[in-house]
């Protein structure tokens, strides 16, 4: 008889609730201890692993003809204070998996076409002529010395026109954030556990993003607990380039029989595999089967070209590839992907959770039940 199923979209529609969900901020703390909690009753134990970065903060306001206008500082872009009345407005498009290297080398062209202008700031109208602000992912550095602001793409017409002037401040300061790490199963039997991993940070409320990965996570990793050491790893920092992850990676040795990278935008209503890359590196059996689990839901399983290499890999399985640990990675994006529109209701739903609940737990079984 199988299991009740769990209620995969309330825990998205609570995890939204709490608000943005940016590193190290109370909603950031809220959502932890809300996870931890839910973790406890779902016979997991917790732990946390602590890790201190630059906290990029800022405000961005425009005068009042244009109060409607919703602008960010692109992250570490600048700090201080000040005004910009005379800035470059261009749009930044994105690919279908928003690929970070395309967006920075645009960044970089036409902030030095800002500064060739002598310009004041540079902004960038995000996405295409209906879309709202698509943030972009900024992992931390030095900041810079030029102001570079976010905007929606449907308002780029009125503030090229227009140039309302925009008011800024911005400051940098030492802060702390927390991984989450989670054991399901009997650890004590020194069986190398299932490595599940999701991030639970990210631009706003991330309903597809995030809460869909994070919610079939959870199931997933109590699932394979009640058979196998399953640990379920939810890094923050997400939109940091991957910080939280980063730091966990780099002094971790335990022994894993592998890792399933549950990532963005796994059970969306709009199209919800078109918009999915499936990657493995796992042994040619291996691959074969998960390739057909993952062919059933309409998704392709592709083997990276060379996967030691974290540019051919998504997410935070960037920061396991180099380890050459037997890897599955799902990820994807959507039209509302890193944008304030990405809401429970507009995003998933329960059915569709459960189909690819399914996939992956079908997935993590397969790893599991076959020398690797």
């Amino acid at each position: 008889m199988s299991p009740p199923p769990f209620p995969l979209y309330d825990w998205v529609k609570a995890y939204c609730d709490f608000g943005w969900h940016r590193t190290g901020t109370m909603v950031e703390e809220n959502t932890l201890v809300w996870l931890g909690d839910l973790i406890t009753q779902l016979g997991g134990q917790v732990e946390h692993h602590s890790y201190e970065f630059p906290y990029y903060e800022a405000t961005v306001e425009t005068a009042i003809e244009a109060s409607g206008i919703h602008l960010e500082a692109l992250y570490y872009s600048h700090i201080g204070e000040g005004t910009a009345s005379s800035y470059l407005v261009e749009r930044l498009g994105f690919d279908e998996q928003h690929g970070e290297a395309a967006i920075a080398q645009a960044i970089s062209k036409f902030t030095k076409k800002a500064k060739q202008l002598d310009a004041d700031a540079l902004v960038l109208a995000t996405g295409n002529d209906h879309s709202s602000l698509v943030a972009v992912n900024q992992a931390p550095t030095d900041p810079g010395e030029f102001p570079i602001f976010l905007a929606a793409g449907r308002d780029f017409q009125m503030l090229r026109n227009e140039q309302p002037q925009i008011t800024f401040s911005a400051s940098v300061k030492d802060k702390g954030s927390r991984n989450l790490i989670a054991c399901f199963g009997d650890f004590s039997t020194g069986k190398p556990p299932l490595m599940i991993t999701t991030p639970v940070s990210g631009w706003f409320s991330c309903a597809g993003e995030r809460g869909t990965g994070l919610a079939i996570a959870l199931s997933v990793a109590s699932r394979v607990g009640e058979n196998h050491p399953a640990m379920l790893l939810c890094p923050t920092g997400h939109e940091l380039g991957y910080f939280g992850a980063e730091r966990f990676a780099e002094n971790f040795d335990l022994p894993l029989k592998a890792i399933l990278h549950i990532g963005s935008c796994v059970a969306i209503k709009e199209d919800p595999s078109a918009l999915l890359t499936a990657r493995s590196n796992a042994t040619s059996g291996i691959f074969q089967n998960v390739a057909e689990i993952t062919d059933k839901a309409g998704v392709q399983l592709e083997r990276p070209a060379e996967p030691l290499n974290r540019y051919f890999w998504y997410g935070e399985a960037e920061c396991w590839a180099s380890s050459g640990i037997p890897m599955v990675s799902i990820a994807g994006a959507s039209h509302t992907f890193h944008t304030i529109d990405d809401l429970p209701e507009q995003a998933t739903d329960q059915s569709i959770l459960l189909q690819k609940e399914a996939m992956f737990l079908s997935i993590a079984r397969e790893l599991l039940e076959n020398n690797l």
